[in-house]
């Protein structure tokens, strides 16, 4: 037996001893938490400056801007949502919000958006922070009735760098 067809033999047992672990020990199961990251640079322009990429940041923005979230599994639950960003700024602040509107067909055009959860920043630091809440409003996500979203709000002549934003899904909090 050759050098290769030993390895050929023993890839072809290994495969067979994991196919009958597997059939042992069941299908493997989906995680029962994700975290789902945004980037900054990943965000839409809704009103003001869209900024500048700055090594990965978003910088040198004002307005509002927003993600969709089309991915979220219809049933699991929102148990944080956070901001990732550098503020360095004492007169201004970033606020995000976690937010869903309705999809159903027919109700009105005039239903705003409900804000699900909220962070803002607070006070100058020159270091990249992360601003985290668990206080989630309607926290199981309902894709038949609902579209998904995050805004993000930043003040105009700010001096603050955006990094990312996260949602922390479970299956239960």
């Amino acid at each position: 037996m050759t050098m290769q067809n030993a390895i050929t033999s023993a890839s072809r047992i290994a495969f067979a001893v994991f196919t009958a672990a597997a059939a042992v020990l069941g299908a493997a199961q989906p995680a029962d938490a994700t975290a789902f990251q945004i980037s900054a640079l990943g965000l839409d322009t809704l009103t003001g400056t869209r900024g500048v990429e700055f090594h990965g940041m978003l910088t040198q923005a004002s307005g509002d801007f927003f993600a969709p979230l089309p991915s979220l599994v219809d049933g699991i639950h929102v148990c944080a949502f956070s901001a990732t960003f550098q503020d360095n700024d004492a007169a201004h602040d970033v606020t995000a919000t976690l937010e869903r509107r309705s999809a159903i067909t027919g109700s009105s055009v005039n239903n705003v958006p409900q804000v699900m959860a909220s962070v803002k920043s607070a006070g100058a630091n020159a270091n990249i922070r992360s601003k985290s809440t668990q206080a989630i409003s309607d926290s199981t996500v309902d894709t038949q009735r609902f579209a998904y979203f995050v805004r993000v709000s930043l003040p105009a002549g700010n001096t603050i760098d955006l990094v990312k934003l996260g949602l922390d899904l479970k299956i239960s909090c």
